[in-house]
């Protein structure tokens, strides 16, 4: 856009003070990455004649390694055209990087008039791989293409007269940019990685073209936060990389959505962005700077990170599906698969939405649903075998239908593999030590950095409970590992699995640590039955080696059957309420009637037990029934005792209080629903079958006389999920009175 007369000279003016408020307090590198021994020349235009510069290792802690007193200030000439052509500012100072400076990302402050100006750089192993061979890349590229200091960016938005420059210098110095990309992501997972004691050496996205063979002294690559600018010597570096057994691991968003290309020795990022207007086009297409999923680059980053913002979109952004509405969540699937190992994550949980962690902008892949799980078509070039670990709904617009970030992982026929977080925020789960979220990056790292074969995976099993429920604000069926089975019938299984590399997969199944089949298949009759309790897990495993994938079943051998107890004691003229529960083999809502009972009492059909009590007293007979839609049926018999006084009912051996739990079996949360009748206080132990107490919930001060209830979110001390099995509540009473009791009842947890 052209400006004449008095436009221009009010933009010239405008853009004159700009640039020099600008200038007052600010600096730039001579590079961005250095490596021990190497220069680094420092840039810096400030009103102070004098001033320190202090230069710190960032990590948990940020620890000084150098301060240089009494460096000259003064500020420094700035031409109008620095956001092209730089700054060209003389050196203010440079030093040597000491060979005691280990592999890392370093701040050098400054003071300004407001505040401390930071500048970021990484120190590279001079021999690369030699500390570590995991290398994290900064999205350096990222930074500079929203920087608008000097008056332009790569975009419109935050450009003078919101024309966007096709290049931008690497010297002048950032805006804003650090600390809405670094501090934002990156450093998150800079103080994880030291918080886990694991080693990692640093770069830049411009460390792979400036040497094509840099990845080659790594096994493992990880990029944090915003990557959305890639050289097409990146691009080749890391499909290079994967081709040799390289590990990705993919902890961005949006990533890999422009092409860019370098002049001035990397000093220098073009991106034209509208592929018309590049000189390149159509002479050289591979190298046109536009969209790599669009034409005439036609080069879909799913080919090499299985997904891209194309099928994804934004969450807790820009008012689309925000966190405030219960948005920026991962719906969990797959959950057997190695990844999760530890973390007791099921099938249908949602995982990071305290933090967000599917945001602000995510990559997806196209899916359809199958057998309770979402499986990639492939029509958008992810590879077939990218196995989906989660789904968020995300959008392009308010008024697009809603795409997905698709969180998962493959591997290849040569040994490499991607872990794609497919999301910009996902590092903010592990800030805030989301357990599962943590879990599963500590397995990440630990199995691409060994140097074993990554584990098999189970691509496929059967039987299942299907379930179509709404998470996350939409539909989606969910695969549930809990089954009941008929004591008198003959049960088959089937897990099916791939290698990393294309090996077989040796399978076995046990159930309690007993072998009890070595196929793909397992048949479970009642003779194999008749060993094990009621309610007990089977396992089955594709093994390659010593590591394997395990799918758990949680069994109850029944077709139906009655799992909550009732209240079986009540004072006369109070009221008495029971939610009874049953499971069916195959309906998840049999339905409930009172066959016997007395006449204060109505059952509904959901299995809602009620009735105020009148001036009778002693036992009441019960009889109550669950049918399913083929039939199965299950009775519940029990007596309830109407005791005269709070004293009689208090006096009554371990019925001083009634107790119960819904729902029962438990997938992630229940309800501990108690009455007393004076006032105590209260707790209740969650127990395994071994004895040992899990975690206690306890009520809050002296409670009152009456109802109270207590939730349980399946988690330990720890706040780490439970595992499937059986487990026992009892609930500890000591009233006002003295009197103290105990109430016992069974758990079944899925």
């Amino acid at each position: 856009m052209k400006h004449t007369g008095v436009g221009a000279i009010i933009l010239a003016c405008l853009l004159l003070f700009h640039q020099q408020a600008n200038a007052q307090a600010y600096g730039y590198l001579s590079a961005l990455s250095v490596a021990q021994g190497e220069k680094l020349r420092f840039y810096i235009s400030t009103n102070d004649a004098k001033f320190d510069l202090i230069i710190s290792k960032l990590g948990s802690q940020k620890k000084e390694v150098l301060t240089l007193h009494d460096l000259p200030g003064g500020i420094q000439p700035t031409s109008d055209s620095a956001f092209i052509n730089g700054c060209n500012w003389k050196a203010t100072t440079e030093i040597v990087i000491p060979s005691s400076w280990a592999s890392g990302v370093y701040e050098a402050d400054f003071p300004s008039a407001d505040s401390v100006k930071k500048l970021i750089f990484v120190v590279r192993e001079k021999d690369l791989g030699k500390h570590s061979k995991i290398v994290v890349c900064l999205t350096a590229n990222t930074w500079h293409a929203y920087n608008n200091w000097g008056g332009r960016s790569l975009y419109d938005f935050n450009s003078y007269s919101q024309t966007a420059s096709v290049k931008v210098s690497f010297d002048r110095p950032f805006t804003d940019t650090l600390k809405n990309n670094y501090f934002r992501w990156a450093d998150k997972l800079v103080i994880w990685l030291e918080d886990h004691h694991i080693d990692a050496e640093f770069c830049v996205n411009t460390d792979l073209d400036r040497d094509p063979w840099f990845l080659s002294h790594y096994k493992v690559y990880v990029n944090p936060g915003h990557d959305e600018y890639w050289s097409k010597a990146e691009r080749n570096s890391l499909e290079t990389f994967l081709h040799y057994a390289g590990r990705i691991i993919c902890l961005s968003g949006n990533t890999c959505w422009w092409q860019v290309r370098f002049e001035d020795s990397l000093r220098t990022m073009v991106c034209y962005r509208d592929s018309s207007i590049d000189p390149m086009y159509p002479l050289h297409d591979s190298l046109v700077t536009g969209n790599w999923s669009r034409s005439p680059v036609n080069d879909p980053p799913n080919l090499l990170l299985g997904v891209s913002f194309e099928h994804g979109g934004f969450i807790n952004s820009r008012n689309i599906f925000p966190q405030t509405l219960g948005y920026g969540g991962y719906t969990i699937f797959n959950s057997h698969h190695w990844i999760f190992g530890g973390t007791g994550a099921k099938n249908g949980d949602v995982m990071g939405a305290q933090d967000a962690i599917a945001g602000y902008e995510a990559d997806g892949a196209l899916f359809n649903w199958h057998g309770g799980f979402p499986e990639v078509t492939g029509e958008d070039k992810t590879p077939k075998n990218f196995s989906i670990l989660g789904i968020s709904p995300a959008a392009s617009s308010a008024n697009l239908p809603a795409g997905h970030a698709t969180m998962g992982y493959y591997s290849t026929s040569t040994g490499g593999a991607v872990f794609n977080g497919s999301s910009t925020d996902w590092v903010k789960g592990i800030d805030g030590d989301d357990s599962v979220q943590s879990q599963m990056l500590a397995n990440i790292f630990w199995r691409f950095n060994s140097y074993f074969d990554l584990p098999p995976e189970i691509t496929s099993y059967s039987p299942a409970r299907i379930t179509h429920d709404s998470i996350n604000h939409e539909w989606v069926d969910i695969n549930h590992l809990s089954m009941m089975l008929s004591a008198n019938t003959i049960d088959t299984f089937t897990i099916h699995g791939r290698g990393p590399t294309g090996k077989k997969p040796f399978y076995s199944w046990r159930i309690a640590g007993k072998n009890v089949g070595f196929d793909s298949v397992f048949i479970l009759t009642p003779e194999l039955k008749k060993p094990f309790p009621a309610a007990f897990l089977l396992e089955g495993c594709a093994s390659i080696g010593y590591d394997k994938a395990v799918v758990d079943w949680a069994l109850l051998d029944t077709t139906m059957r009655f799992l909550s107890a009732p209240p079986i004691v009540c004072k006369k003229h109070s009221f008495y309420f029971y939610q009874a529960v049953a499971a069916s083999l195959v309906d998840e809502h049999p339905v409930y009637s009172m066959v016997y009972g007395p006449s204060w009492l109505k059952m509904d059909w959901r299995g809602k037990l009620t009735g105020f009590v009148g001036n009778q007293t002693g036992d009441q007979t019960v009889i109550l029934r669950a049918i399913d839609s083929k039939g199965n049926y299950d009775f519940q018999t029990f007596n309830v005792h109407i005791a005269d006084s709070v004293l009689a009912v208090a006096e009554l051996p371990d019925n001083v209080v009634r107790l119960q739990c819904f729902p029962n079996p438990i997938t992630d949360q229940t309800h501990f629903l108690f009455t007393i009748e004076e006032k105590a206080h209260a707790e209740i132990e969650i127990i395994d079958m071994k004895g040992i107490r899990i975690t206690t919930l306890s009520a809050k001060g002296e409670l009152r006389s009456g109802p109270h209830v207590l939730e349980w979110n399946r988690t330990d001390d720890q706040g780490r999920r439970v595992a499937s099995g059986i487990y026992l509540c009892r609930l500890n009473i000591i009233t006002s009175s003295g009197k103290s009791a105990s109430v016992i009842e069974k758990l079944v947890v899925m």
